[in-house]
């Protein structure tokens, strides 16, 4: 996939970031380690190129396959949700653009995220600043069947709507962990913790 991205953080992206954050304070986001990572990363190295002035608005904006970079307030309400801490492991079920992966490593989590759309498992693979970001480690795949390697996960973040959760999944959660998904039978975003 030949997509052309920025590949500087100017100062005008910057201001971009401090006016996003006062915007999802306004919203209603409170932990200000989500706003403070957001607001250290760029987000305009996520989309193409033409949609780099716009890139700090909060909209989805079309990434590939019909799938999205999710618009900033749902992701920081995400990583809220999750309640995340220094060095937490968190298993992301759908990497998409990997761009709440990296707010969550920017939060100094351990991030392993599993996408299975080759294509946008490859296209962030080219990412040119992923070698920043040492603290994700990407695996193509089903992600409803985890990384037991890797478990236990103190957080576990289910991206894509959900009837039920995976025993999988749940298996692979620490004790007293906490899973975010959003439920297909409802409209908000569904909190459990195990």
């Amino acid at each position: 996939m030949s997509v052309s991205r920025p590949q500087e953080d100017q100062y005008m992206h910057k201001g971009l970031r401090i006016q996003l954050v006062e915007i999802l304070r306004g919203k209603g986001i409170q932990d200000e380690n989500v706003l403070e990572a957001i607001g250290n990363l760029p987000r305009h190295f996520f989309v193409d190129s033409g949609l780099y002035r716009q890139a700090y608005d909060d909209v989805d904006f079309p990434i590939a396959n019909g799938r999205i970079i999710g618009r900033p307030y749902n992701v920081a309400r995400n990583i809220e949700l999750l309640n995340l801490n220094k060095y937490d492991r968190v298993l992301e079920i759908g990497t998409g653009s990997c761009y709440q992966a990296c707010v969550m490593s920017e939060m100094k989590a351990q991030v392993f995220t599993i996408e299975n759309d080759r294509e946008l498992f490859d296209m962030v693979g080219y990412y040119f600043f992923m070698k920043s970001y040492q603290s994700i480690k990407r695996f193509f795949g089903n992600g409803f069947t985890g990384i037991p390697s890797f478990a236990p996960f103190d957080k576990i973040l289910i991206m894509p709507p959900v009837k039920t959760i995976s025993p999988a999944l749940i298996e692979q959660l620490k004790p007293g962990g906490t899973i975010v998904y959003k439920d297909l039978n409802r409209t908000s975003q569904t909190l459990i913790i195990n």
